[in-house]
């Protein structure tokens, strides 16, 4: 939550056509989450994402359209990329990074896309807008799709702007925000309007997802104390301590807040899909299709915490034998403790 809000505010502060500090920024953006992440979901969060949805797909193809228009028109610095070759020291101090290896660091790196665990903790909002648990596929499943759309297209256009990874990299070095690469790349692409039209949409996208993420945390602690949300004082009473919270770590090194983001949301991934697969065992039915990649992303944050300067430093063969035996470990834990339980109620939407 805190990682995002760090981006709504550089983000922010760099539309063309707003000038204000970051201090305004941040106390802007602060006041609307904490607002809208207490006001009744038809009032403001479903008609605005909805809304936000089309803008989301217009800023897609956009971006589309930049891409080919600048390799018709020959304006690219290059749509010749080359292939991944490695991971050099300079992108980052994680001996993982810097160690040339693809894995895990690829996985890491890529915190939110095809896999994110973020997008689990929104099951206690969503449950609560959908009529069948039918729709709970198109609903994840679509909007995990699209982010990781999202994801490959402007990585498309970065580098097909700028012509290489390293060049894409210096654009954001030296506490540069991304956010002014996506400018750049818009207003030289689609001019003054389709630039703010751009920024609109990417800024939207996390202030969503921020709101969203303050709210589902309200409900979480709600439902587990049993915690009526009926009345504002005590949605309130939940919302201010973690709103100040969030506020407060908000105030730590962004690259820090990121790093620990990155690890965190695959680990949170991991614990979801192994609670599925206890779940599924449970009823007698295949638990594999979330058992393996749940051992596959236990494998990958536990390869990271153990061979990351940042954490263990173990070396690569040390942490990949760790890591092999903490995942079989839990896997036996897991599917034991699924095959164990009573059949369940099925739970109603």
């Amino acid at each position: 939550m805190v990682a995002i809000i760090v981006v709504v505010v550089a983000l922010g502060y760099n539309l063309p056509v707003i000038a204000l500090d970051n201090t305004t920024w941040m106390i802007l953006v602060g006041l609307y989450i904490l607002v809208a992440s207490v006001a009744p979901v038809w009032i403001l969060l479903q008609p605005r994402d909805y809304l936000s949805s089309y803008l989301l797909y217009g800023m897609i193809a956009l971006a589309l359209v930049g891409i080919i228009g600048a390799g018709v028109m020959g304006n690219a610095a290059s749509l010749d990329i080359p292939a991944f070759t490695g991971f050099s020291a300079a992108a980052g101090t994680s001996k993982v990074a810097a160690s040339g290896f693809l894995f895990p660091a690829l996985f890491i790196t890529i915190a939110c896309g095809a896999v994110s665990g973020f997008h689990a903790t929104q099951s206690p909002l969503m449950a609560r807008c959908l009529k069948t648990e039918r729709e709970g596929l198109p609903v994840f499943g679509g909007a995990m799709i699209t982010e990781g759309i999202i994801a490959f297209i402007w990585a498309a256009a970065a580098l097909t702007f700028y012509g290489s990874p390293e060049a894409l990299g210096g654009a954001t070095a030296n506490g540069k925000a991304p956010a002014l690469a996506i400018q750049t790349i818009s207003e030289s692409w689609m001019g003054s309007v389709g630039s703010i039209l751009v920024m609109i949409g990417v800024v939207i996208l996390p202030i969503s997802t921020r709101d969203g993420a303050l709210r589902v945390t309200r409900l979480m602690i709600a439902d587990c104390f049993k915690l009526s949300q009926e009345q504002l004082s005590r949605r309130l009473m939940i919302a201010i301590p973690l709103f100040a919270a969030a506020i407060a770590v908000s105030s730590m090194d962004y690259a820090v807040i990121w790093q620990y983001f990155g690890w965190a949301n695959q680990l949170l991934a991991a614990a979801t899909l192994w609670a599925v697969s206890i779940y599924l065992r449970s009823k007698n039915r295949c638990c594999w299709p979330a058992a393996a990649p749940a051992a596959f992303l236990s494998l990958v944050v536990f390869q990271y915490l153990f061979s990351s300067s940042e954490m263990c430093g173990f070396s690569e063969e040390a942490s990949l034998i760790a890591s092999v035996l903490l995942t079989a470990v839990i896997g036996v834990l897991c599917l034991f403790r699924g095959s164990g339980l009573e059949k369940a109620e099925e739970p109603s939407l």
